[in-house]
């Protein structure tokens, strides 16, 4: 089974993040920061109301520095390359941290609990070619214009 590794943003400095697995320390993540609690998660103490983002996190499978950004396109093809499909992981988990909430079984949030959920993180995503057209994060959100 593939690991999946995020990173938990809770500053602006580029070290100010916790990198997590997949699992049990994202659903308490995603649970502190949706309710501004405080957690425990990769050996850091981190407030709710400090998380700026939860972000796959690329360093873990290319062996970038953690204060390198990619900017060129041979960086985001080597993310493409050497890191696993994200796509429907952080919807799965925060669909089961939703359920346990609304079910008032948030004491169960990170134990891996057996939840009768309908999604499931999909296996057979397409992946990209090598030297195929890579998909931006700006393409898959919805454009909107407003009046």
């Amino acid at each position: 089974m593939i690991k999946h590794y995020f990173k938990v943003r809770y500053g602006f400095k580029p070290l100010d993040f916790v990198s997590i697995q997949a699992g049990g320390e994202l659903e308490k993540a995603i649970y502190a920061w949706s309710t501004g609690g405080i957690v425990s998660i990769g050996n850091k103490m981190v407030k709710g109301d400090n998380i700026i983002s939860i972000e796959p996190h690329y360093h873990k499978y290319t062996g970038w520095y953690e204060t390198f950004e990619p900017k060129e396109s041979a960086d985001f093809a080597q993310i493409a390359r050497d890191c696993p499909n994200f796509d429907g992981v952080l919807p799965y988990y925060r669909e089961r941290v939703t359920f346990l909430i609304q079910s008032q079984r948030s004491r169960e949030i990170g134990t891996g609990v057996e939840l009768p959920v309908t999604m499931t993180i999909p296996q057979n995503v397409p992946e990209i070619a090598p030297g195929g057209k890579m998909t931006q994060i700006a393409d898959l959100l919805p454009v909107t214009k407003t009046p």
